[in-house]
């Protein structure tokens, strides 16, 4: 075991990258006891990003009670702790197609692996296509470095997606910089809401065919 010296250096600043066939590199840092994960020196993951997807998930009316959610492009899993903030009692399913995130979750967030959370390891287009559970909420979230994914534009992918909804269900994307994409999704979706946070563009969707 590391001695209480080597600890606390490391809980106050460490930093180490990784080679990735996905993401190419990608740099962990911590600071003070909290965690950064960037790719081509674009934050996917910090106390940044759960704050904007806390903030985010408050488009999601109050009252709304949802039991289980999917995240396309999991990432380091920088929307889950705001996801169980909001919903503590839901189930996930969490798709990402980079191993070395997965790895890199597990460090930063051991207790991600748990009953209420399943890790696939997956492209986000297959999974859609091949997943047979419905979905109260659905984040999109898919992205290399700042660039999103050319999914935004694939109208087979974006009719599974669908397909994936449970009528009364939320689609929350995630755009950053990029708020003229969302042209597709609107196509598709019932839109609800955008949100504006820092330089974060958020759009809530429902089913076109929702019940209310």
């Amino acid at each position: 075991m590391p001695s209480l010296f080597t600890r606390l250096k490391n809980w106050i600043h460490t930093s180490k990258t990784f080679t990735s066939e996905k993401n190419k590199h990608i740099t962990l840092k911590r600071s003070f006891g909290s965690w950064y994960v960037s790719v081509d020196d674009c934050e996917q993951t910090s106390p940044l990003m759960e704050y904007l997807w806390r903030k985010a998930l408050l488009l999601i009316p109050r009252q709304t009670s949802l039991q289980d959610v999917l995240i396309l492009g999991f990432g380091a899993g920088g929307s889950l702790r705001a996801i169980y903030k909001r919903f503590p009692k839901c189930s996930i399913i969490s798709v990402e197609h980079d191993p070395v995130m997965i790895k890199i979750a597990t460090i930063i967030s051991p207790w991600i692996k748990n009953k209420q959370h399943k890790i696939i390891l997956a492209d986000a287009k297959k999974a859609a296509a091949s997943l047979s559970e419905t979905f109260d909420l659905i984040l999109f979230d898919l992205y290399t470095g700042e660039s999103p994914s050319p999914l935004i534009h694939d109208e087979a992918f974006l009719k599974n997606l669908q397909k994936r909804l449970n009528k009364n269900g939320y689609l929350l994307v995630n755009m950053f910089e990029h708020k003229t994409n969302f042209s597709l999704f609107d196509t598709f979706f019932s839109h609800i809401k955008n949100l504006m946070l820092v330089s974060n563009y958020f759009a809530l969707y429902k089913h076109p065919n929702h019940l209310t």
